[in-house]
C-alpha cells in the first residue's frame, strides 16, 4: 500500500511539474525546485513523439492486409458472388 501511495505522489508531482512547464518554468526552475537533475526534469516534461499518420499507415496496412485478406480467404466458399453469407441447409 505505501508503494502506491508513492507511486501516486510521484504521479502527482510529474503532472505538477508538466503543468509549470507549461506555464513556462524552465527544467532548470523546476529541478531545482523539486531537487532533481535538468535531465530528469527534462525526461518529465519532454512531450510524447507526435503520430505521424503517413508513418502508421506504413507500419499497420502491411499487416491488416495479410490479417483480412487471410480471414477472407478462409471465409470465401462461404459467401455468394454479392458478398452475402451463404445459409447452411
Amino acid at each position: 500500500m505505501a508503494e502506491y501511495k508513492e507511486r501516486e505522489s510521484l504521479f502527482q508531482r510529474n503532472n505538477r511539474m508538466r503543468w509549470l512547464y507549461s506555464e513556462g518554468a524552465t527544467n532548470a526552475e523546476l529541478a531545482s525546485l523539486y531537487d532533481m537533475s535538468t535531465r530528469n526534469a527534462c525526461r518529465i516534461t519532454a512531450h510524447p513523439p507526435k503520430l505521424d499518420r503517413a508513418r502508421l499507415l506504413k507500419e499497420l496496412l502491411p499487416g491488416l492486409n495479410a490479417l483480412f485478406g487471410l480471414e477472407y480467404e478462409k471465409h470465401k466458399e462461404n459467401v455468394d458472388d454479392n458478398g452475402v453469407e451463404k445459409r447452411p441447409n
